[in-house]
């Protein structure tokens, strides 16, 4: 999950990100992580039922420190603004 440096809720291309991943993880500086915001939940027409769709990746950021239980990063690219909770994965 990422957070933001300033008290902002939405961060841009180039801006630094906090991420609640860190060498425990095995992440190390130079690591690059796609960004993902969070399926929607939607109503099945045909079963009624409550279905996610799958995360869709919005961005790419680079990490450039990491501790113990956090790492910082930089956004590179994005498509949309990236948000507080959203989150990090490999790239696909």
């Amino acid at each position: 999950m990422i957070g933001l440096l300033n008290k902002e809720n939405r961060a841009a291309q180039f801006e630094s990100l906090i991420i609640d991943l860190g060498e425990r993880d095995g992440l190390q500086v130079g690591d690059l992580l796609a960004i993902y915001e969070a399926g929607e939940s939607i109503r099945d027409p045909l079963t009624n039922e409550r279905v996610v769709l799958p995360d869709t990746e919005i961005g790419l950021m680079l990490t450039y420190r990491t501790f113990e239980k956090l790492s910082y990063g930089v956004i590179l690219s994005l498509t949309q603004p990236a948000s507080v909770g959203n989150t990090v994965k490999n790239p696909q």
